[in-house]
């Protein structure tokens, strides 16, 4: 029994090592100075969101931070990246050390931005999100049942829609609600609406449709009044706050502009112009030799090329055969 006993100790931790593997390693450490995003802007990215950024002007790209939640050792932040003009991808961020470090749990989305995250316990947790291609529609949440080590996208709506969430509470793991406001008013003037899930926003049920702003009573959600982020322009970053009977105390900052995009330059340079021809001195002949033919030939009057032609001004008038030999008789012909 004793050495069965030791055994079991001294295999506990290699179990307990190969159960949760290695620890995950962050994405980002905070040292004292604004963390900044990784920024990776391709070529398809800058077109996708229709960016005109040239290697000598870059475009810069903000970050947006809009909400925070703690529970139980583990903070949320979510918000979006954008450009002067255009929402480009949505952020959603993980801590687990109070600020020290964090992970992006989840993939950034084209065209979206996070409004709120909630957890309900170390296990459940809610992030809400609109798609932002001009006005906000389409309502999603990412969801998580592991405690934010997964995240899962969930439509709020089966079909597109124009709508916007305006408030959202989980009164448990599974049951929730929301409120909805529709830009567009139906044909009865029905703008507001209740939903209801009982599946942890997997899925949604319309409860109430309503011309005016429907209240909600008991709604047992737990809010958060001692988390917060703020933006310090001086330092140039968003600030994610804790408070305390002493005040605020800042935990971690992130950039508010944590880099810039740029098309990349053009990998066909300019040719570089054609040499000059150097003058070199006419080599001498050898006996013999005849000289070689020039580079632009003689033209014969009417545009005709001679090969081996004299020039037009050394040319010597052709004679008639009397003229070429004297004692040659001459031939006259009577005129008619």
């Amino acid at each position: 029994m004793a050495r069965i006993a030791i055994l079991l100790l001294l295999l506990t931790p290699l179990m307990a090592a190969q159960e949760g593997g290695e620890p995950e390693k962050a994405d980002y450490e905070y040292t004292g100075e604004p963390i900044a995003l990784k920024i990776e802007c391709a070529d398809d990215d800058i077109a996708r969101f229709g960016l005109i950024c040239p290697p000598e002007d870059p475009c810069p790209v903000y970050l947006e931070l809009t909400a925070v939640d703690f529970m139980k050792g583990r903070l949320g932040l979510v918000g979006n990246i954008h450009g002067k003009s255009v929402t480009m991808y949505s952020v959603l961020l993980l801590s687990d050390d109070g600020g020290l470090s964090w992970k992006e749990p989840h993939e950034r989305l084209p065209y979206s931005g996070l409004d709120d995250i909630h957890f309900h316990d170390d296990v459940h947790g809610w992030a809400l999100g609109h798609v932002l291609d001009g006005e906000p529609h389409d309502p999603f949440f990412l969801l998580t049942t592991d405690g934010g080590r997964f995240w899962r996208r969930r439509p709020v709506f089966k079909d597109e829609r124009a709508a916007v969430v305006k408030r959202f509470w989980f009164e448990s793991g599974r049951s929730g609600g929301l409120l909805v406001d529709l830009p567009l008013e139906d044909e009865d003037g029905a703008r507001h609406e209740r939903w209801e899930t009982m599946t942890g926003a997997e899925s949604w049920m319309i409860r109430e449709v309503s011309t005016r702003p429907i209240r909600v009573r008991r709604v047992r959600m737990r809010t958060r009044s001692d988390w917060r982020v703020i933006a310090d322009a001086a330092a140039g970053a968003w600030q994610v706050q804790r408070g305390n009977e002493n005040g605020w105390v800042t935990v971690s900052e992130f950039q508010v502009q944590p880099g810039a995009c740029s098309e990349a330059p053009d990998d066909i340079a300019e040719a570089p112009p054609p040499p000059e021809p150097e003058e070199t001195e006419p080599a001498e002949l050898a006996p013999g030799e005849k000289p070689p033919l020039p580079d632009e030939l003689p033209v014969a009057p009417g545009g005709v090329f001679v090969v081996g032609a004299p020039p037009a001004e050394a040319a010597q008038p052709v004679k008639t055969p009397s003229e070429l030999d004297p004692e040659r008789p001459r031939i006259e012909r009577r005129r008619p």
